[in-house]
């Protein structure tokens, strides 16, 4: 993903997919988790954007940020959804 271009659905998904399916980079993102609080706010998302490098997505730090809170918010989509059903 390029600085400034504006994040679309393809961009979303393969971000998605690579959360999800990923299992290297969840592994990393889980380890990092667990090292939050020895950490600043930069250094924290230096690392993340780093294991997303390494699983070959290159996002800048705004780009992140968005795609973290979209995800979040499909997240209380869904359960909001998955609790009409029930």
């Amino acid at each position: 993903m390029k600085e400034n271009k504006i994040l679309g659905f393809e961009d979303v998904a393969v971000f998605n997919m690579a959360v999800d399916g990923d299992k290297r980079l969840k592994d990393g993102l889980d380890e990092l988790a667990g090292r939050i609080s020895d950490m600043t706010k930069e250094e924290y998302t230096e690392e993340m954007l780093l294991l997303f490098r390494e699983a070959g997505i290159f996002l800048t730090g705004p780009e992140l940020k968005k795609l973290l809170l979209l995800r979040r918010q499909m997240d209380c989509i869904l359960v909001a959804e998955e609790e009409k059903t029930h």
